[in-house]
């Protein structure tokens, strides 16, 4: 005997986001007021996105795209206008980063050059990947904003690209940048591999190669540590997005309900 589905699956809320926010995204019809308001907090979202990832000389697609969005709003855009903007955004992709990253490293030149640790040339290139990536997660959020445009649920994703690429930035431009760090997480690896006295199954003829051994448990150890500074980064842009949002949807029933 076949059963009714309680839930619709169009209405099955997974968590992308605050509940009223996910609700009101999976529900909006196209063109609705509820549609209308999706796209002006993803326009929101996307601008402070912008300004705090991406370098000025970089910005200049990614402006135009979101002011694309703002003029359809204002039903002074069509539809078409927007997918070409969209295409533009996108198309630009491979020189935002390659600027942005150039931007980091030009920042860096400051700082000082001579090694602290063995981590130090990995180090810098996790500091130029996390630069990228913060790239690449905003320019996928002006992407999705325009794409809301068409489909409202893609709303959920602009909420999170902009909260992986502001957890990318921070992650990379602090913790990773940080020669503190760094040491913090050799230390560690040097502790590990010390503690562990020599392996029975070992002989004199293949002795362990503690440097070997060092660099390969230091790199774990770093990622570990940036892993959980990414984490709280990501946790904390969520909780200020959060109250932006129910800021934004205070006066809706949708909000109400939960």
């Amino acid at each position: 005997m076949n059963k009714l589905p309680l839930v619709d699956p169009s209405e099955v809320l997974l968590g992308q986001g605050p509940l009223a926010f996910e609700r009101l995204a999976r529900s909006a019809q196209p063109l609705s007021k509820e549609h209308i308001g999706l796209v002006s907090i993803s326009t929101a979202l996307s601008a402070r996105a912008i300004r705090s990832n991406i370098p000025p000389s970089a910005q200049k697609e990614l402006q135009s795209g979101l002011a694309i969005a703002q003029a359809w709003l204002r039903k002074k855009a069509t539809e078409q206008e927007v997918k070409n903007a969209r295409a533009q955004c996108f198309q630009a992709l491979s020189a935002i980063e390659s600027t942005t990253v150039h931007a980091v490293q030009e920042a860096q030149k400051h700082l000082s050059q001579e090694p602290a640790t063995p981590l130090d040339h990995h180090a810098k290139h996790v500091v130029k990947r996390y630069s990228l990536l913060a790239a690449h997660f905003t320019v996928s959020a002006i992407c999705h904003t325009l794409d809301t445009v068409e489909t409202p649920q893609l709303a959920l994703l602009v909420l999170q690209d902009v909260e992986g690429a502001r957890a990318y930035q921070a992650a990379g431009l602090g913790a990773a940048r940080h020669s503190s760090f760094r040491q913090a997480a050799y230390h560690q690896a040097e502790w590990e591999v010390l503690k562990v006295g020599k392996r029975p199954e070992e002989s004199m003829t293949a002795p362990r190669n503690f440097d070997d051994e060092k660099a390969a448990i230091a790199v774990q150890v770093f990622h570990e540590y940036l892993g959980g500074r990414w984490r709280m980064h990501a946790d904390a842009e969520r909780i200020k997005n959060t109250e932006f949002l129910n800021w934004a949807l205070g006066g809706l029933k949708t909000h109400k309900r939960s």
